[in-house]
């Protein structure tokens, strides 16, 4: 019903309104993608280290240094997510290629001016769905031994019933290694903002909001990292994330996070664990999350990631 309403809304605004700029499309990107990461609370930006640097942070993409495949399913707020990555060194480059997709499927279709004894629009009978797709180009370049630089070109699509934006974007970022324990890292997300034009009579664009993340990562013990991220948008309240990993046994890790922490209103956040199995090529990544919305069910992310070593 929650997704019934929203895109409801959501439908009947972008129809019927004139053209104007708005500044919250591509959502389903904001979530962030991997098992581990989810396990780590979405803590990490500086902690990446292989094909996802694709989307987290191209910079560390510097770190592969072989060819590196990862992949993620999940379904998560009555939407499916899934992602997969490339990456490799090119010469003196490091590049990846990366695609996004999410679809929400089912959407029941309403009336926009009747409404039931109970408030409720009513049903008409037919469904549409959502979805939404991004391919990401990526490379970093190694500048100094401790900094390396990044970046990626994106192509964001969206669709809303017979509706269909597009746009294209660029995220720069950076990383730094300050001692053999101390990372950190920084990411612009939507340095160049996508303007998502709809095919509406009415045109309607939004712009996909920029976001700075910033991040660390400090080695406890040669087994054991912590680490921290804190988002910032431009009139939104900063968003930060906090997570662990502690490796038991040299091929498997546990993991617990703090995602989405606010303070606004009270202290809020999703409680976030995770796990894996990790051999010399493959590695298997799980993770659960409870967000703290509890009308949204609880959160199974799975990744696979392989390695072409030589």
């Amino acid at each position: 019903m929650m997704k019934q309403g929203l895109l409801g809304i959501g439908i009947a605004v972008m129809a019927t309104v004139p053209a104007f700029a708005s500044d919250n499309a591509g959502a389903f990107i904001e979530q962030g993608i991997g098992a581990r990461a989810a396990g780590m609370g979405m803590a990490y930006v500086s902690v990446v280290g292989d094909s996802q640097s694709v989307y987290w942070n191209p910079a560390k993409l510097t770190n592969v240094k072989n060819i590196d495949v990862n992949g993620m399913v999940t379904s998560a707020f009555e939407t499916n997510f899934s992602n997969v990555q490339v990456a490799g060194p090119v010469g003196e480059w490091s590049m990846g290629l990366g695609f996004y997709g999410a679809n929400t499927p089912g959407i029941r279709r309403t009336t926009l001016d009747t409404l039931s004894d109970s408030g409720r629009f009513i049903a008409t009978g037919d469904e549409f769905s959502y979805s939404a797709s991004a391919v990401f180009l990526s490379t970093g370049k190694q500048i100094t031994p401790e900094l390396s630089l990044g970046a990626s070109v994106k192509v964001l699509s969206e669709a809303l019933d017979s509706n269909r934006a597009s746009g294209y974007g660029v995220d720069v970022a950076a990383s730094y290694k300050v001692s053999e324990q101390l990372a950190v890292a920084a990411i612009v997300q939507n340095a160049l903002q996508p303007r998502m034009v709809w095919n509406t009579a009415s045109g309607n664009v939004d712009t996909v909001p920029r976001n700075l993340k910033i991040g660390a990562d400090y080695a406890i013990f040669p087994n054991w990292i912590a680490a921290g991220d804190i988002d910032i948008r431009p009139s939104r309240p900063f968003k930060y994330h906090l997570g662990t990993e502690y490796w038991v046994s040299p091929i498997v890790p546990i993991r617990l996070g703090l995602d989405n922490v606010t303070t606004q209103g009270g202290a809020k956040f999703d409680l976030t664990l995770g796990t894996g199995i990790y051999l010399e090529r493959l590695r298997m990544d799980l993770s659960w999350s409870n967000p703290e919305n509890t009308v949204i069910a609880d959160v199974w992310r799975f990744s696979l990631g392989y390695m072409f070593i030589p």
